[in-house]
């Protein structure tokens, strides 16, 4: 299956193709595709993610085309 994904600069982008998706096993969750962008886990807990614009947790199974989005907590500039 693949998601849409909207990932932040420091993870690996190496399996996210030129349009933004990324392939994962069906019945996939945040946490595994946390894990395949390698996020690390200290950081994990302070991010929120979003999966088809509503916050979820890392236990949300993953369904073909969501749109999953991870974002710091504060930006600035």
């Amino acid at each position: 299956m693949k998601v849409k994904l909207y990932a932040p600069p420091f993870c690996d982008h190496s399996g996210i193709d030129d349009h933004g998706f990324l392939e994962l096993k069906a019945g996939a969750r945040l946490k595994d595709l946390y894990s395949i962008i390698k996020v690390p886990l200290l950081v994990r807990p302070v991010l929120i993610t979003s999966v088809n614009y509503e916050k979820s947790g890392l236990l949300c199974k993953l369904e073909d085309g969501d749109t999953v989005s991870i974002f710091w907590p504060l930006s600035g500039g």
